[in-house]
């Protein structure tokens, strides 16, 4: 009888064991494929911008590259207005996810989650991507730099776009990851989700600038 109830012991811990770590592997897998999702996500909807700005204006796009590896561009045929043209690209890029995600957490609809965190991350992204790049002079800043357009401006849209609005969207989904993962109340995750978010804002910027100057270096 002792022997059966280890061996039933033993087996009820094996199971549980494989529960959680079959959770945690989905709560990974979960966690890579929106942060490839919205980094897609995110250079479809700047690019996107650039195009309409483009189009808006009278130009022509004679292309657009997307690549999951590589930073994507517009590359336009005709651009009667170039600032226009550049300009589109981060607001649009920052404005059109906001609005998404404000539609959809007014109107209840599923998957806001997940709208909340794709608009934090486009936020950041396109923030930083201005912000940073007016110092390195790379990018759509340095285009717009070259266009005369001033500095002070690059640097406001980087701290309004990537500082308050993205944390305040973006923590706030961290907290919720974290308290689910760690299992435990959104209160006690407040600090980790600013030190979580904090990192990756960092490596977020880090990747769009170094990315960004390989590819004007070998050009």
């Amino acid at each position: 009888t002792r022997q059966l109830h280890a061996e039933y012991h033993g087996s009820r811990v094996f199971r549980r064991m494989m529960e959680v770590l079959m959770n945690r592997l989905r709560q990974t897998l979960l966690i890579a494929a929106t942060l490839l999702g919205s980094w897609l996500g995110m250079q479809w909807v700047h690019e996107s911008g650039h195009v309409l700005a483009v189009w808006a204006s009278g130009g022509q796009v004679a292309r657009v590259h997307l690549h999951p590896l590589s930073i994507s561009r517009t590359e336009i045929a005709a651009n009667p207005h170039p600032s226009l043209a550049v300009w589109g690209g981060p607001v649009w890029g920052a404005l059109a996810p906001l609005l998404a995600w404000l539609v959809a957490a007014r109107r209840s609809w599923p998957g806001r989650f997940v709208w909340r965190f794709f608009t934090g991350f486009c936020l950041v992204a396109n923030g930083l991507y201005l912000g940073c790049g007016s110092f390195a002079r790379i990018g759509d800043a340095g285009d717009l730099l070259q266009l005369g357009t001033p500095a002070w401006s690059l640097l406001v849209f980087g701290l309004l776009t990537a500082t308050p609005l993205a944390i305040i969207v973006f923590t706030r989904f961290m907290q919720v990851v974290l308290s689910r993962i760690l299992r435990t109340d959104h209160g006690s995750t407040v600090w980790a989700s600013y030190l979580v978010s904090g990192v990756l804002f960092m490596f977020i910027g880090f990747v769009l600038l170094r990315k960004r100057h390989k590819k004007e270096e070998a050009a």
